[in-house]
């Protein structure tokens, strides 16, 4: 018997593996569907978030003289803009643990003894969308028109630490009063306020914001993160005066005509300036930029790696305590201990 081949073996050992990976067909149970009609396989829309619309009629939802109240927990969206045109609160969350959801809508105010949205319970989240007023701001001073306030999340006789509400992603133009208040323990994110009469945003925690053309403080909190304020009066452009809660400014830029343009406990990366007053003002700066035409620069009990611009006749820096840090503009420093320094 003749040896086989090289070829004849080499193709005997390929036809052995192919038909080694041809699957054996088995039985898969019988194919004839339950009787019946089918079932539904997903979730519904409620299922997955149960949210009731901000219309006449809803559950949890009263409509009176133009305005809404919400009396039950629970989450609510808007379906379209809203036209406020009454005194007194548009949309009053009675409660607590509310969520309104503006849904990229806006809530316009021609009333400028209205307040856009209040509650004065816990636990509220108001997001995404658009609040409007009508005041506007001619030669330095604001001529009110619309909403008198925005949103207001606050009650003086409620705990602190019972606050515990959120606004994120809210838009607000032209108020008489106050754009944003919420109570110390809550937070405001991603939000922006354009002409308020008084304060722009005030929160226990304001991150990601920008708040600018104010007639009292730009942004207050606890602590302000990645931020941008301008105060047009006598009010701050960034305040975070509470040591017992942190004071903490963080990545800010912060400007004011008569007030500080920051001023806080512990200030980091930040930029302040002011025209009549210091640029910033606080207890420890590290790594800032301070500037001032007719204030200080940069007053502060320890400075660190900071620079400070003021003209020629004013003090560019007083501090007790300076390490590694310089003067612009032709100010003078006033510095009991400084390192690393001229």
């Amino acid at each position: 018997m003749k040896p086989k081949s090289i070829k004849t073996l080499l193709t005997l050992a390929a036809f052995s593996i192919a038909s080694s990976l041809v699957p054996t067909t088995q039985a898969q149970g019988p194919l004839t569907p339950p009787p019946g009609v089918p079932g539904p396989v997903m979730k519904s829309l409620d299922q997955v978030e149960a949210r009731t619309p901000l219309i006449p009629g809803s559950p949890g939802v009263a409509f009176s003289n133009g305005k809404f109240t919400i009396n039950q927990p629970g989450s609510y969206y808007l379906v379209s803009n809203l036209i406020c045109s009454n005194d007194g609160t548009f949309i009053h969350l009675a409660g607590s643990f509310i969520t309104l959801d503006l849904n990229g809508f806006s809530l316009i105010g021609t009333s400028n003894s209205a307040v856009a949205i209040s509650g004065k319970g816990q636990g509220y989240h108001v997001r995404n969308g658009y609040i409007i007023g009508g005041t506007t701001l001619v030669n330095d001073s604001f001529i009110p028109a619309g909403f008198y306030r925005g949103i207001e999340l606050y009650d003086q006789d409620l705990p602190t630490e019972k606050g515990g509400s959120r606004v994120s992603d809210v838009t607000v133009f032209g108020v008489e009063d106050a754009a944003i208040t919420v109570s110390g323990n809550s937070i405001v994110t991603r939000c922006y306020v354009d002409t308020a009469g008084k304060e722009g945003i005030s929160a226990g925690i304001v991150q990601d914001c920008r708040a600018i053309n104010t007639g009292n403080h730009a942004i207050a909190g606890s602590s302000v993160m990645n931020s941008t304020g301008r105060a047009l009066g006598f009010g701050n452009g960034i305040r975070a005066s509470d040591a017992v809660e942190g004071g903490t400014i963080e990545n800010c830029n912060g400007s004011s005509v008569n007030g500080a343009g920051i001023y806080g406990v512990v200030v980091s990366n930040s930029r302040g300036k002011s025209t009549y007053s210091n640029g910033i003002e606080c207890t420890l700066a590290t790594g800032c930029f301070g500037q001032s035409s007719a204030g200080k620069g940069i007053v502060a009990w320890t400075v660190m790696n900071c620079v400070a611009n003021r003209p020629p006749g004013g003090r560019a820096i007083e501090a007790i305590v300076a390490n590694g840090c310089g003067s612009q503009g032709g100010g003078t420093n006033f510095i009991n201990f400084k390192y690393n320094m001229p």
